[in-house]
């Protein structure tokens, strides 16, 4: 759009309202001057991280550290999982009830759609058709939501 050209950097302004704030900020913090580093520099000087290998494959077992992350992570888990797992308890039984009744409803439309559809035989036209496959799909929705809703608080 413009040519190719990249858009310069322009040095942070702060609003002017926020200016004499921002100058007492810089005074009491100042920033280190950092100079621009090749890429080469920069991989010199970062040190390369291996990821951590499961216990008993031969590689990197004299370290601790990789150890020490996987006990932390583990307990942390676990932690959470005590907190997690309350908030499902709460609603588990209601939750449970309101599936069982989207289910029953749905199942309910569903074979009272059947029963109207056969019931307009080839008389009925086409409105009683739609409209009987309308309940139908309608019906399979509300227990499909019925179902997701049993599958997540009692799975």
């Amino acid at each position: 759009m413009d040519g190719g050209r990249a858009r310069e950097k322009r040095a942070f302004e702060p609003p002017p309202w926020e200016r004499e704030a921002f100058e007492r900020f810089q005074r009491e913090h100042p920033v280190p001057v950092r100079h621009e580093a090749s890429s080469d520099e920069v991989a010199a000087e970062s040190p390369t991280i291996a990821a951590p290998t499961p216990k008993g494959t031969g590689v990197d077992e004299e370290s601790d550290a990789p150890e020490l992350l996987d006990r932390q992570v583990v307990e942390m888990v676990a932690r959470l999982g005590v907190q997690e797992a309350d908030g499902h308890r709460k609603y588990t039984t209601f939750a449970s009830v309101i599936a069982a009744l989207f289910m029953a409803s749905g199942l309910g439309f569903g074979i009272w759609a059947i029963v109207r559809l056969v019931a307009s035989g080839k008389s009925g036209g086409s409105v009683a058709v739609i409209s009987s496959l309308f309940v139908f799909v309608w019906g399979l929705m509300i227990a499909g939501v019925g179902v997701a809703l049993w599958r997540k608080y009692n799975s």
